[in-house]
């Protein structure tokens, strides 16, 4: 632990940039040593773990060569950097106010794109649940409720949010200097092995990143990272340290919906973005959804239906209208998908072949057991 900080900061803050090995002879020569007679300097003090001992610039110091000064010098700056980074990580953390994040994750089937027509629709609440998580953005773009929790039954998922909530400068210090590049993605996809609950995370937080669309079943898991429009890995550590806050007092769990549902306080809110009822599931997510599972879904919400408000997105089919013929609010809504800008890994064909992947609509209906209302 550092114990005691030089009073004059700023008088090296200014020279930093100056090349030591001037500095030191810089320093040198404008020191009155006859007033120093061999004892500690208090504008020159400071403490350092690292070094095993308290450094300071005396008649000893400059006894010392040329490389020894520099040495020294470069100890005091080593320390002085930790001091940056700690002050840095505060402001950052200081600086979240709104409590509203992006999600952490790329996720197929996402919400982002809908956020802020979801967001109109949200009534006042101060419980808050989505049985299926997944990227979770509406939680992270949404006021903070008194209390929320966030299910997955993708253990990996919620595993990945609990190391962020947790653990955050741990799993960022696991990043470093982290490149986005196709043989790291190769490397962490099919040869590298965890060994604990952190590396998971770090693992799988990594190959969501750089996946074409984030989708993470294994045979489907492709290289997919373009530098112009993916968010870098210079960016992940202070995103996380946002999501991580984001995160605290929110509870996670990986267990089926019915469960989570069921024992919801009255007057909870719940977003409910289950599996698409058509998609072709056995593409993008590690756990499926049966037609079993979404007759599940609309018997568990109707009888919770008088005592829970609930939001539920979906893609507009007749099975899905059938089942829910008992709630009075089913609308359609529509909104454009990103351009999916990088290569068709799957097929072989790049942008820079001419590649150019289309626009498409999203197409689903909202269905809801309340009178609409801006979320306030």
């Amino acid at each position: 632990m550092l114990t005691r900080i030089f009073s004059g900061a700023t008088f090296f803050q200014v020279s930093l940039a100056m090349p030591l090995a001037n500095r030191a002879v810089e320093m040198a020569q404008n020191e009155e040593h006859d007033r120093i007679d061999n004892k500690r300097h208090p504008r020159y003090l400071v403490g350092n773990d690292d070094v095993g001992q308290d450094f300071s610039f005396t008649k000893d110091f400059f006894r010392k060569s040329f490389k020894d000064r520099c040495t020294d010098a470069q100890r005091w700056l080593k320390v002085n950097c930790h001091l940056g980074k700690i002050h840095q990580q505060q402001k950052d953390r200081q600086a979240v106010k709104s409590g509203k994040s992006n999600s952490p994750f790329r996720y197929p089937g996402g919400k982002f794109y809908a956020r802020k027509l979801i967001l109109g629709l949200i009534p006042q609440h101060e419980y808050y649940c989505e049985p299926f998580a997944g990227g979770a953005s509406i939680f992270f773009a949404k006021e903070t409720a008194k209390h929320s929790i966030l299910n997955d039954l993708d253990w990996e998922i919620v595993n990945t949010l609990k190391q962020i909530r947790d653990n955050v400068e741990l799993l960022i210090e696991k990043f470093g200097n982290i490149e986005a590049n196709k043989k790291l993605h190769t490397y962490y996809k099919d040869m590298y092995r965890p060994r604990n609950n952190l590396e998971r995370a770090f693992r799988w937080f990594y190959l969501n990143r750089t996946s074409y669309s984030g989708i993470m079943r294994f045979e489907n898991c492709y290289w997919g990272f373009g530098d112009k429009y993916s968010m870098r890995p210079c960016n992940w550590g202070p995103h996380l340290r946002t999501v991580s806050d984001k995160l605290q007092n929110t509870e996670l769990s990986s267990c089926d919906f019915e469960n989570i549902i069921d024992k919801q306080p009255d007057e909870s809110f719940l977003f409910v973005d289950p599996p698409y009822y058509n998609a072709d599931q056995q593409k993008f997510y590690n756990c499926t959804f049966s037609s079993h599972d979404h007759k599940r879904l609309a018997d568990c919400l109707q009888r919770n239906s008088t005592r829970l408000k609930f939001l539920l997105t979906y893609d507009d089919h007749n099975d899905v209208r059938h089942l829910y013929q008992w709630v009075d609010k089913i609308h359609a809504h529509q909104w454009n998908y990103t351009i999916n800008r990088t290569d068709d890994q799957k097929n072989g064909r790049k942008k820079k072949d001419g590649y150019k992947s289309k626009r498409t609509k999203g197409s689903e209906i909202f269905i809801q057991n309340y009178s609409c209302g801006l979320n306030v």
